[in-house]
């Protein structure tokens, strides 16, 4: 059983969308993706996804710089366990970094965009829209 209240909020809500007939489609891998997250790394892909959501720019691409600005402090992320959580979600194919050359390192992550997977776990691991009587 998880420890972590915002885990167990994402596992609860993946069973009651699998349950309800929405829009949170809920594919068979979502459970063994969930299970190799991090909550931390869970956290992340939640904020990235609500960012470019409510973007007016380029919908579910966001620069890796406002990401880490934005987040890295808030989930109180080192460097290197940010790097390591945006490694995670792309090993999970939930998101596609996009590395260029900057400042003479050819593989300086610019970008990530989410893939359609990431949105639909994200959306899945939401509270479920339930109807207005229930």
């Amino acid at each position: 059983m998880e420890d972590d209240d915002a885990m167990q909020a994402c596992w609860a809500n993946l069973l009651a969308n699998a349950l309800v007939d929405g829009e949170a489609a809920v594919h068979p891998s979502f459970p063994r993706i969930l299970s190799e997250l991090l909550p931390h790394e869970a956290l992340l892909l939640d904020r990235i996804w609500h960012a470019a959501h409510i973007s007016a720019a380029a919908p579910w691409d966001q620069a890796i710089i406002q990401v880490k600005t934005r987040f890295q402090d808030e989930l109180g992320l080192s460097d290197e366990a940010f790097d390591l959580a945006v490694d995670n979600l792309a090993r999970l194919h939930l998101v596609t970094p996009q590395r260029h050359e900057w400042l003479g390192r050819p593989d300086f992550l610019t970008h990530l965009t989410l893939t359609p997977v990431g949105r639909a776990l994200v959306i899945a691991a939401r509270p479920p829209n339930l109807p207005a009587w229930m």
